[in-house]
């Protein structure tokens, strides 16, 4: 089977430039044909602010790429991941032109709330979800704080909401997780069109996993940004007695590091060898975030190393961490639920925190190692392909 991978990547990589990457690979490794064709947003500006807003809602160019792509590649799928702002939804009709079954991956929340993450103010925010107009979001420039920037996104939403792009010219959608399928079918997709089908987590093995050397301490791990909630976190553990490891980079490092106390640590962005190791070092990963998390990755991948997961009570953790089973949920921004929380982690015997690791680690195994992620997706595609007229 030939994939041809459509993607723009971000002027700064993060979770979804991973989770693309993690995906091409696992595909090759299964025996499927795997055809990048990948934009850079590092593009923009060479055009002027006027020529990219124009570009993010119909690229000429890009359609007339993807179209010779296809022409020239003959792929079985065409798989289109991040289309902002190079690309534009316009690479969606063209593969639908050719008669080529399109997927496509929804890793945020933009055809739902133009900033992408359900955030204003420092707290969630719905207010777009169900509008087809998403004015709100220009009423408080809720993509970079830029009314100009905001109506550019706002306009891509609007202009192919109306042209019934996201329903004419996408047979199929993949959503990380049940809580972002909810999100984007309360904001319009077809219901049965919108499936969940889990990124891809490399499996660190049963090593990793074990207890043969001696954990301590808690993780968090993630760009730092408004709405991973870790000033909240690194100011509530101004009353713990458990080391706090930070890794990450962002724009709130310089205010972290100005506000945290002894007992945390930010160390930076890190290499994923190391985050491995950090996580196999761990007691506990603590995800403080203030907005639905879409997949909630490193939730996932402390599962995979045995470490139980606090995590705030929305979006995809909701989904994979069981409270008292692999972890704990926490009303997210409650600092009296978050300190409540920690009274309890601190309160269990060792044997309690293992089980808590081992269970983790089975979830892991049965809904995110890579074998059953690919066997699914592949079993997605097979779906399409059958259900195309001969």
């Amino acid at each position: 089977m030939r994939i041809l991978v459509v993607h723009c990547r971000y002027q700064r990589r993060g979770g979804e430039d991973v989770a693309v990457d993690r995906e091409m690979e696992a595909l090759e490794r299964y025996g499927l044909t795997v055809l990048p064709h990948i934009a850079d947003n590092a593009a923009i500006g060479a055009s002027g602010s006027l020529g990219a807003a124009i570009r993010a809602v119909w690229s000429a160019d890009a359609y007339r790429d993807v179209q010779r792509a296809i022409a020239d590649r003959r792929p079985d799928v065409v798989h289109v991941h991040n289309t902002f702002a190079q690309l534009s939804p316009s690479v969606l009709a063209a593969a639908h032109a050719t008669g080529v079954p399109v997927v496509q991956t929804l890793h945020n929340y933009r055809l739902a709330c133009p900033g992408a993450v359900l955030l204003r103010d420092g707290a969630l925010c719905e207010a777009c979800v169900e509008r087809r107009v998403k004015w709100p979001a220009l009423a408080h420039r809720c993509y970079r704080g830029s009314l100009p920037a905001t109506a550019a996104v706002t306009a891509m939403v609007a202009v192919h909401e109306a042209r019934g792009t996201w329903r004419r010219d996408v047979d199929l959608y993949f959503t990380p997780s049940p809580a972002a399928r909810a999100i984007q079918v309360r904001a319009g997709l077809p219901p049965d069109r919108v499936v969940v089908k889990p990124n891809f987590v490399p499996d660190p093995g049963q090593g990793a996993a074990s207890r043969a050397r001696p954990r301590s301490g808690a993780v968090a791990i993630g760009r730092l940004d408004r709405e991973k909630g870790l000033e909240f976190l690194v100011d509530l553990w101004a009353g713990q007695d458990m080391d706090l490891t930070i890794i990450g980079d962002g724009p709130l490092r310089s205010r972290l590091e100005t506000m945290a106390g002894p007992r945390v640590r930010l160390v930076g962005k890190r290499p994923p060898a190391e985050v491995s190791q950090a996580l196999a070092g761990a007691e506990l990963l603590v995800l403080p975030s203030l907005v639905p998390e879409t997949f909630a990755l490193v939730a996932v991948e402390a599962m995979a190393h045995g470490v139980p997961v606090m995590a705030s009570d929305l979006g995809a953790c909701r989904d994979w961490v069981r409270p008292g089973r692999t972890g704990f949920l926490v009303a997210p921004g409650d600092r009296a639920a978050w300190t409540h929380a920690l009274a309890r982690w601190g309160a269990l015997s060792l044997n309690e925190r293992v089980a808590l690791g081992d269970q983790a680690r089975v979830d892991y195994e049965a809904t995110h190692a890579p074998a059953r992620v690919v066997e699914r997706q592949v079993g997605l595609y097979q779906g399409l392909l059958a259900a195309r007229p001969c």
